[in-house]
């Protein structure tokens, strides 16, 4: 989920973390393009699904906070 407004930028870098982990990403097609600015606040409850990601819950575990590490920053960085 995105809560704040700016701009999307990791993508890559999400999809190279979950492939590792043996795991699938479904992006949201509509948003979640890569370098895109995203208005959170035009959505319902002020947040945006930006994907969905399947696979053994372990692997899940793993490579989620990675994951969301790096989205934010990347996005930090390109809204900055």
């Amino acid at each position: 989920w995105m809560k704040s407004s700016g701009i999307f930028a990791g993508k890559p870098f999400v999809d190279m973390i979950f492939q590792h982990l043996n795991c699938s990403v479904e992006w949201n097609d509509t948003c979640a393009v890569e370098g895109s600015y995203i208005e959170a606040s035009n959505h319902s409850n002020k947040k945006v699904q930006m994907a969905t990601v399947t696979g053994p819950a372990k692997a899940l575990l793993q490579g989620e906070r990675t994951a969301l590490n790096t989205l934010s920053r990347c996005s930090g960085v390109a809204t900055a």
